[in-house]
């Protein structure tokens, strides 16, 4: 089962377009993802700063 912790309209700095954006809060990190085009960012939360990771794949489809 895939926890949605939360579901937010947001502009996604990957293709530009305001879609909903999946919060999911995991142990020591979290990541948004954009439904619209997949793109995810990674926040490291062990840290004492926030790392930000962004995966975004060229294959994906942009809006």
């Amino acid at each position: 089962m895939e926890l949605r912790d939360l579901e937010k309209m947001g502009r996604c700095p990957n293709c530009g377009k305001e879609a909903i954006q999946v919060i999911e809060a995991k142990p020591g990190e979290t990541v948004v993802t954009c439904m619209n085009c997949g793109a995810a960012r990674h926040y490291d939360d062990a840290d004492e700063g926030v790392g930000v990771q962004a995966t975004f794949d060229d294959a994906l489809p942009k809006g």
